[in-house]
C-alpha cells in the first residue's frame, strides 16, 4: 500500500461518523457495533474530496448535490450524515443510504471518484475500498 493510501486509510480509521435521525444523532467509528441499528445495513457515502483530490468548497458542494439527486432518483432512503476528524479539523457532509446493497454503494461511490465508503452491515461498521477500476470523476 502506498504512503498516500496509508494516509487515507489512517484518516478513515481515525474519523468519527455521525448519522442524523428524527430523534437525535448516532456517532460511531470504524469497527464499532451500532446497537440501535442492528439488522439495518447502510452505506455512508459522500462526493466530497474524491480520493486524494481537494476540490474547492463550491465544487464539493455541487458534487454532493448531484449525489443527493442520484440517490433520490434511485428511490433510496437517506439520512444526513458527516465524517469528521476527531480533532474537528476536517469535516465532510455525507449521506447514510439505506436499502442499497454493498455492491451498489461501492459503484455509487466510484461514480463520484471516492476511494472508500463506510459500510454498516447490520452489525459492525467497516471501511470498504472502492476498486480503482470503477472509480472515475463525477459526471
Amino acid at each position: 500500500m502506498s504512503d498516500r493510501c496509508k494516509s487515507l486509510e489512517s484518516a478513515y480509521l481515525n474519523a468519527e461518523y455521525e448519522v442524523d435521525f428524527r430523534h437525535g444523532s448516532l456517532v460511531f467509528t470504524i469497527g464499532e457495533a451500532i446497537p440501535q441499528l442492528i439488522g439495518r445495513p447502510f452505506a455512508l457515502i459522500t462526493a466530497y474530496n474524491p480520493g486524494h483530490h481537494r476540490p474547492t468548497p463550491e465544487a464539493n458542494e455541487a458534487a454532493n448535490q448531484r449525489l443527493a439527486a442520484e440517490l433520490a432518483r434511485a428511490g433510496h432512503e437517506t439520512a444526513t450524515a458527516r465524517a469528521r476528524s476527531r480533532d474537528g479539523s476536517h469535516f465532510e457532509p455525507s449521506f447514510a443510504v439505506f436499502g442499497m446493497t454493498l455492491e451498489e454503494a461501492v459503484a455509487a461511490a466510484g461514480t463520484f471518484g471516492q476511494a472508500a465508503i463506510v459500510w454498516f452491515d447490520g452489525t459492525v461498521a467497516r471501511l470498504v475500498w472502492v476498486p480503482e477500476a470503477i472509480r472515475r470523476s463525477a459526471p
